[in-house]
């Protein structure tokens, strides 16, 4: 475990290169840091920086010949990575200590504070600071100073924290430069530059002298203000915007602020501002227009804001203006278009004709072409040229946007005509590289021709997806869809890439079609309603490869997907998995390899699966994620069903109380390289894979837990060499383990969790020389509380690297 941390972190490609002599002094390097994954991660991103063996030496016999486990000797370490570090990055570390300890710290804002204290310069080819920023954030992160790092869903970090090591050593390099303090403001001395205070205020903090007096300071945070809104009246904010006129980051954001005091206009060198979640205040002053250095002004969350500065434009410098969730704005300050350096711009309000102030509309976006991240263009209805303002909009040009919100508030406004709404739609044109696209309020019929991802989620009034019976508050009407409904599959949506369905309980179909009234027998008008269950009545998404249909409990078909690459259905009726398989084994002449691109299945929650489907699954050859949970009818996985899954590399089975048998299905299951089948209690494994596992030559992980009839490990699971990684966990009946576990010759990770039975291991497991780490959990026969490594068991497995005893490092 230990070695393969120290390859992703180490290696420039994150796997062992062909050097065997740097591989060895690799791994003499790993053994000295004595499991410590933090000594490890570090000392790994140092290497990572080095090319020779001779520098691979060098570290191995100066900087790691003494180390211990002791806390301090630890330090030493991080404290000879710090010293690697460029100057730049030095104090960009240093400045990370005014943040508590495990505090989770946002990227972007850190950048952006990064670049008000003029730690980000710009460098020939790199004039973006922002995008030098990242650069930095990311070599201090892949140099292993952050860590508990959180993504988007586009793989893009959002946070990161830092180890308590890591903050106490940039506590240590920032001395009193720095200076995290408490409420009284006791430890500032006249060398601080940057404070931020360690606890929330109350209504009732005075501004200490010992801060008034600190009067070098250029840094003022409050990391520990709560998320809820909080009420501090008697808060002085003159008073600390008087008393540090060399401030360049002042946070004031969450502290009862009512009126912002003119004199903030003084700052003069101030380029960061956050006044954000003061839901109180209404105005700001026209000084604040003053701060011509200015870079960042956080107001999201002023909720009854009403409007911003007239003369907004002057503020050159501006580029990330946070406006989210100011609902209370009621239109852009004429002139705002004339900031074209901003890159944050997150709502953005049409106003109307009848403000006394100039009101910009959508043509101020026209040259904001260095726009990124998330725009907002709220109250739409407010517009009165459609197809101008559309068109000098040009967000054909704002390539950096990954999310785009469109937001018809409709409070009112009675002019706007639908025609109109279709008509912006269609105007806007955002660029290609849009990634989410997200539509509020919107009453107009439309093509949508180029639509890609479309999302429907907790709506319950929809019953039909198209609905031309009538005008139908319970359907969608998306007007021009070449559907034909008499015709087979017709495709819907062209360019439809994403589907998704969440929460729509009273859908029943794709569409309802108006009654026809004939003359029958019975002098009766007859519908010609077509039934949902004839083929001719599913739409097809011909270029369909993400389908996500949850909690959609009256959905009665699924459409025709026959390209689709993933597909996920959770708490929706069992009919809609067998439909598709269905599709699969009658597909025709039009889809011949019906399902061959599906790689992700996850099946959760379906309560009426009762067995998983044995026709039309043949085509499945792409498949490489399967996921079954929560399923607690199904009884069995037939062979027929799993023998197309030749491509199969993850499968995952978790709470299918009633599953008795997999079969004999998984020896054809030769590509997986990961199974975990837990909470299955009815299951036997030491039957069902007995011969079948010996086939299995590719594993590497296997977990399984809480299955109380499995009484021993299956016999052929000995001969699965390749086996890195296996979990038992809550087994209650299992009582010993196998001696053939020494077979597994590569096994590096081994977990008995919760193993009540187990009074011994087998001799064998001394024999594993590849193990580095053993986790034991709740076993209490295997050893005397507090006299671990005094039992006979110890001997056994005192030799693996890393060990873990309920919960305690050994």
């Amino acid at each position: 475990m230990s070695w393969c941390l120290f390859e992703k972190v180490a290696f420039k490609e994150s796997k062992e290169p062909n050097d065997s002599r740097l591989v060895a002094i690799g791994k003499d390097i790993v053994k000295k840091c004595a499991g410590n994954p933090l000594v490890i991660r570090t000392i790994g991103g140092v290497l990572y920086t080095k090319d020779t063996k001779t520098e691979w030496l060098s570290l191995k016999e100066r900087q790691l010949s003494m180390l211990t486990r002791n806390e301090d000797d630890v330090l030493s370490v991080l404290k000879f990575s710090y010293e690697q570090l460029p100057s730049y990055l030095k104090q960009c570390f240093a400045y990370c200590s005014l943040f508590p300890k495990d505090y989770e710290i946002n990227k972007q804002m850190l950048i952006s504070l990064w670049i008000a204290e003029g730690f980000v310069q710009p460098l020939q080819g790199i004039q973006c600071l922002e995008e030098l920023g990242d650069q930095y954030f990311m070599d201090l992160l892949r140099r292993s100073f952050f860590q508990d790092v959180e993504y988007d869903e586009w793989g893009n970090v959002i946070s990161c924290k830092l180890h308590d090591l890591m903050h106490d050593l940039a506590q240590l390099i920032a001395g009193s430069d720095c200076s995290m303090v408490d409420l009284d403001c006791e430890n500032i001395s006249e060398r601080t530059h940057h404070v931020s205070l360690s606890a929330e205020l109350d209504s009732s903090w005075k501004i200490p002298t010992t801060l008034l007096n600190a009067n070098k300071i250029r840094t003022f945070l409050l990391p520990m203000q709560p998320i809820h809104r909080v009420v501090l009246d008697k808060v002085d904010h003159e008073a600390i915007i008087s008393s540090f006129r060399l401030m360049r980051v002042l946070d004031l954001h969450n502290t009862g602020l009512h009126i912002l005091p003119r004199i903030i206009g003084k700052l003069k060198h101030l380029r960061y501002l956050d006044l954000s979640k003061n839901e109180v205040i209404r105005k700001l002053p026209s000084s604040i227009t003053e701060l011509l250095n200015l870079q960042t002004l956080k107001i999201y969350s002023c909720k009854r804001l009403e409007q911003l500065p007239r003369k907004l434009s002057n503020m050159i410098s501006l580029k990330h203006l946070e406006t989210g969730q100011c609902t209370g704005l009621t239109h852009m300050p004429s002139g705002i278009g004339q900031l074209t350096s901003l890159q944050t711009l997150t709502r953005f309000v049409v106003g109307t004709s009848s403000f006394e102030m100039a009101s910009g509309g959508l043509r101020e976006l026209k040259d904001l072409n260095e726009l990124r991240g998330e725009l907002m263009i709220a109250k739409l209805e407010n517009l009165r040229n459609v197809a101008a303002e559309c068109n000098e909009a040009n967000l054909k040009e704002k390539q950096h946007l990954e999310v785009l919100t469109l937001d018809w508030s409709r409070e009112g406004n009675s002019h706007v005509t639908f025609e109109e709404d279709e008509a912006l739609l269609e105007g806007l044109q955002p660029h290609s590289n849009l990634q989410e696209f997200h539509i509020y309020g919107y009453r107009a019929e439309s093509q949508l021709p180029k639509l890609k991802v479309l999302r429907l989620e907790e709506i319950n009034a929809i019953e039909y997806i198209e609905d031309s019976s009538a005008e139908s508050s319970s359907s969608l009407s998306f007007k021009g869809n070449p559907m034909n409904r008499g015709r087979e599959g017709k495709e819907f949506f062209l360019c439809l890439e994403e589907l998704v369905f969440f929460d729509l309980r009273n859908l029943k179909g794709w569409w309802r079609e108006a009654p026809l009234v004939t003359n029958d027998n019975h002098g009766a008008a007859a519908s010609s309603q077509r039934p949902l269950q004839k083929k001719e009545s599913m739409p097809s998404f011909p270029c369909l490869s993400k389908l996500k249909i949850g909690i959609c409990t009256n959905l009665s078909h699924m459409p025709l997907h026959p390209f689709l690459e993933e597909l996920e259905l959770k708490n929706t009726p069992a009919r809609l998995l067998q439909q598709s398989a269905m599709v699969a084994a009658g597909a025709n002449l039009v889809y011949p390899l019906y399902l061959s691109k599906l790689k992700v299945m996850h099946i959760d929650g379906i309560k009426d699966l009762v067995s998983f489907p044995e026709k039309g699954l043949h085509h499945l050859i792409s498949l490489q994620h399967l996921s079954i949970e929560n399923c607690p009818d199904l009884i069995c996985l037939t062979e027929e069903g799993l023998k197309s899954l030749t491509s199969l590399r993850f499968f995952n089975i978790r709470c299918c109380e009633m599953l008795k048998s997999l079969f004999k299905g998984f020896k054809h299951l030769t590509a997986l390289e990961e199974l975990e089948i837990k909470e299955c209690r009815e299951l036997d494994l030491s039957k069902d894979l007995e011969e079948n596992v010996m086939e299995l030559q590719c594993l590497r992980t296997l977990r399984i837990g809480d299955m109380p009839k499995l009484s021993s490990l299956p016999d052929g699971l000995q001969h699965v060499t390749t086996l890195k990684d296996l979990q038992i966990s809550s087994c209650s009946n299992l009582k010993t383990l196998p001696e053939w576990i020494g077979n597994l010759t590569s096994l590096q990770r081994f977990e008995v969790l919760d193993y009540p039975q187990l009074a011994s291991f087998p001799r064998t497991l001394y024999s594993l020389k590849a193990l580095e780490y053993l986790e034991i959990t709740s076993c209490s026969k295997l050893f005397d509380t507090g006299q671990i490594k005094k039992c006979k068991n110890w001997s056994m497995i005192a030799h693996i690297p890393e060990i873990v005893i309920d919960g305690e490092k050994m």
